[in-house]
């Protein structure tokens, strides 16, 4: 019985929940990403980073800072390092900085 309250519950608030319907982030994909499926992925998810952080700078009317820089900086590191294990896998790491 409590299962089935459980249930009722989710579903009624999955059918009043609106989903936004957001623009796709315009991601520049290197030639590599099109040998290795994880670098498109990887190179998908900092635009999509970056995407957030340009809408929570409009949105909220904040200045970029050293701080700000720093994080962005730090998650770019992480991404490349990814990318570049990633491509060095694959043999494909002198196509990861060429652009189509």
């Amino acid at each position: 019985m409590e299962n089935t309250k459980l249930k009722e519950r989710h579903t009624m608030t999955a059918k009043t929940k609106k989903k936004i319907k957001l623009d796709p982030a315009y991601v520049k994909h290197s030639v590599a990403s099109e040998v290795d499926m994880k670098v498109w992925w990887l190179e998908e998810l900092e635009g999509e980073i970056l995407e957030f952080a340009k809408y929570v700078k409009d949105h909220y009317g904040i200045k970029y800072n050293d701080t700000a820089k720093a994080h962005l900086k730090r998650i770019g590191k992480t991404s490349q390092t990814l990318r570049m294990t990633s491509a060095m896998a694959l043999g494909v790491l002198e196509d990861l900085h060429k652009y189509k």
